[in-house]
Formats: structure tokens, C-alpha cells, sequence
């Protein structure tokens, strides 16, 4: 082999190197992988007192976010899972976390009923579930549902029944605290139904402001992003690496305005937008989280504000 030959076997060596560099710069490794998440157990604020059910709460939201993939959860419910999350935290895999709170899980009755004899009795179940998710301690975002069920089937309470509408109340929860949450019984009572619907909302509403880098499959160009929180002339926004966005991007920002309807269906197509102002990326903190400043006001630019890449 001739000097030359040599020369060139370095140099393709070398060109290969600065572009695994770049690629490794541009696209880290983390891009398309999964969003790592932390939940916490549910606190419990209803009368519902059934032991556990804040964490019960809690592994049914995360085995719900975990179907379709793209997200790493680390369900932090007791001392035996220390371990996994300091792990977790070692490789700075943590971006996200997740508290809940239970504000309603509720059944009442209501009906016409003749103590000790007989009753037509129906049921409602509500129930309010409230989500707080943040990143390195800073509240990103709040995400609320709420689900309400009607039995509109009469229940029909024979002679010997219960005498009152809150013993009926009473008696239908106590039953249901004997059933597992994620078991095929609570799932087929009205409570059970009201509170995966519930989780349902909460996951789909998850995912929409934090969407999976893996399933995101919409241009750079045409995607748009939310403003997350505004501090002072700064706002967080749902977007990062996983979204291609670095340092000195500049976005615009717009709120929603008046629907618009289709001529012919009359159904809502789409909302006008007024521009509100400009922001500039100064640190891209995950793949779906950067921090910006606020460049340029139209006007307050405040929370659930529409974010696109500037023209």
C-alpha cells in the first residue's frame, strides 16, 4: 500500500468519525426514544376509603399510558422502588413526573322508595381526577377530568330491601370496595366504568401535550407546540430535541379565535388565530420541553397559547 493509499484509508476514517459527531450532536441518543415518567400514588380526598386506592389509582393511569408505547414509566409507590428511580435519576432519564389527586369518586341513588317494602332506585357516579406534571420540580402543566354515569336502568329493591335511598348508597359502596380496581367486577360497576373513563380522558389529554418523540410523525414544519407556563418575559413549551428544536429557534405565537365553519356540514373545521408575539428557544431542557423568552408582544401571551416554527 502506497503512501497515498494511506493518506486516503485516514482521511475516509476521519470523515466517518466527525460524522458520527455530528450525528450525535444533531440527532442525541435519546431522539425517538422513550419519554421517562415518575408516578407518584394518588392522594385521596373522597369518601371512598378503600386502603390503597390512591396507588390502585395510580397503576391504572400508568398501564393506560403505557399502551401504544413510547413512554418509560417508573411507578414510584413504595420504599422497594427506590432503587429503580435512583437509577433512573443517575442517567438523567427522569424528564417527567406525575402527582394525582382524587377529588371525587362518588354514588349516589335516586328513586322512589317505600321502607321495608319495595322502590324503583337509579344510580349516578362522578368521578373528578386532577393531574400536576412537572420536570425538575417546575409544575409544567395541570390536567383535569371529569366523568359522570347515569344507570338509566331502574333497580327494582323487593320487600326486605333496604329502607332508605342512603342505606341503598351505603351498602352499593361498601360492596364495591371488596373488588380490585383493575379487576373484571369494578370494572363492570358504574363506579368502575365513571373512573376508566376518567382515566381515559386524563391519558389521551397526557398524550396530546406530551406526545411520544417515537410516534410523532407530523413535518417539523407544520407542527405546533402550547405554551406550557409564562414567567415574567420567559414561557415553557411542549416541544424539544425529539421535535428538532435548538437553541435560537425562533416560534410564533398565536391564540385561538372564532370557530369556522363548513358551509355545507356546519361543522367546526378550524378556529381563527391572532398573533400574539414571538419567542426564541434559549434551552432545550428534554425531548419535549424547551424554555424560550418572550422577543416580541402582541399582546399577553398566556398558557394554552398556539406555538408554530416562525416563517
Amino acid at each position: 500500500m502506497g503512501i497515498i493509499d494511506i493518506f486516503k484509508k485516514i482521511s475516509v476514517l476521519k470523515l466517518k468519525e466527525h460524522l458520527l459527531f455530528l450525528l450525535l450532536v444533531i440527532f442525541p441518543l435519546e431522539l425517538g426514544s422513550e419519554i421517562a415518567i415518575e408516578i407518584f400514588p394518588f392522594k385521596n380526598k373522597t369518601d371512598f376509603k378503600r386502603k390503597k386506592f390512591g396507588h390502585e389509582t395510580a397503576e391504572i393511569f400508568s398501564e393506560e399510558l403505557r399502551k401504544g408505547g413510547g413512554y418509560r414509566i417508573l411507578l414510584n409507590l413504595n420504599k422497594e422502588e427506590k432503587k429503580n428511580r435512583e437509577d433512573l435519576s443517575a442517567d438523567n432519564s427522569i424528564r417527567l413526573s406525575i402527582k394525582g389527586i382524587i377529588e371525587k369518586f362518588s354514588l349516589s341513588t335516586y328513586g322512589i322508595m317505600a321502607p321495608g317494602r319495595w322502590g324503583f332506585v337509579h344510580y349516578t357516579s362522578e368521578v373528578t381526577i386532577k393531574l400536576s406534571v412537572s420536570s425538575n420540580g417546575r409544575k409544567l402543566k395541570t390536567i383535569r377530568s371529569k366523568s359522570e354515569l347515569k344507570d338509566n336502568n331502574l333497580g327494582l329493591t323487593m320487600l326486605g330491601g333496604p329502607g332508605t335511598m342512603v342505606e341503598v348508597e351505603s351498602l352499593v359502596f361498601k360492596d364495591i370496595q371488596k373488588y380490585h380496581p383493575q379487576s373484571a367486577e369494578f370494572k363492570k360497576t358504574l363506579p368502575g366504568r365513571a373512573l376508566y373513563n376518567c382515566m381515559n380522558d386524563l391519558v389521551n389529554k397526557f398524550k396530546k401535550d406530551f406526545p411520544s418523540p417515537e410516534k410523532e410523525d407530523i413535518p417539523a414544519s407544520s407542527r405546533f407546540y402550547s405554551i406550557l407556563d409564562v414567567e415574567d418575559e420567559t414561557v415553557y413549551i411542549n416541544g424539544g430535541y425529539a421535535d428538532l428544536l435548538k437553541v435560537g429557534d425562533h416560534l410564533m405565537v398565536f391564540r385561538k379565535g372564532k370557530k369556522l365553519l363548513d358551509p355545507d356540514t356546519k361543522k367546526v373545521v378550524g378556529h381563527k388565530e391572532k398573533y400574539i408575539g414571538k419567542i426564541k428557544i434559549i434551552l432545550v431542557l428534554s425531548g419535549v420541553i424547551s424554555k424560550a423568552s418572550i422577543i416580541e408582544k402582541k399582546g399577553g401571551i398566556k398558557k394554552g397559547d398556539i406555538v408554530r416554527p416562525s416563517l
